[in-house]
């Protein structure tokens, strides 16, 4: 996938990130959804930020719109490449998320996303509601649809992860030491992976 000539990406649940603007401003074409039009930390709309003049100036284009993640409003194949950024895991139903995803991107096309994953087997509150169990769906999903572009990568903190109720000690993300390459089926699960990032190509 080249910049330029009207290539259509798809930042999925986009708030307000400095992804996309590098990206527009290489020349590419960027629509990002989000549930609502949710004021970011600092106080910004992604309504805002998406349409700022600055954007104007850019090579490529971005366009924002409210939409459901689990239904999103495009149609098969209507992007080139799809990404959603530490995300997945605030949504109700994850591997529906990566079906539309998929759906949305064509044929060829370039898939990629990261997401905490929970080294529990049920969601934990208010923190992540990719687990052992969904992941392994989302993994069922990814083999039946797509390719590898680059292996998928689990970051391993240098010590395990707390999980107290619905309260994650964020503290823990200091200095991820370890990186582990496996492919979907044949890996064991390690109750001790948190961050996971893959990319894919659509079949």
């Amino acid at each position: 996938m080249r910049a330029g000539g009207g290539t259509r990406i798809f930042d999925n649940a986009c708030g307000v990130n400095a992804t996309a603007f590098l990206l527009a401003s290489a020349g590419l074409d960027l629509t990002g959804t989000d549930l609502n039009d949710q004021a970011s930390p600092d106080g910004e709309l992604p309504s805002e930020a998406w349409s700022h003049v600055d954007t104007k100036k850019f090579q490529g284009s971005m366009r924002f719109q409210t939409a459901d993640s689990l239904a999103l409003p495009f149609s098969d194949g209507e992007f080139d490449a799809s990404y959603s950024i530490s995300s997945l895991e605030h949504m109700p139903d994850p591997v529906q998320a990566v079906k539309e995803m998929i759906r949305v991107t064509r044929s060829g096309g370039l898939i990629t996303f990261t997401m905490d994953v929970s080294p529990l087997s049920s969601p934990v509150e208010g923190e992540s509601n990719v687990n052992l169990t969904n992941f392994s769906d989302i993994q069922d999903v990814l083999q039946a649809t797509c390719s590898f572009f680059a292996p998928p990568r689990f970051d391993v903190p240098d010590d395990v992860l707390s999980w107290h109720g619905s309260q994650r000690d964020r503290t823990a993300l200091h200095g991820l030491l370890k990186l582990i390459r496996r492919h979907f089926a044949d890996s064991k699960k390690d109750r001790n992976f948190y961050i996971f990032c893959g990319s894919y190509i659509k079949r």
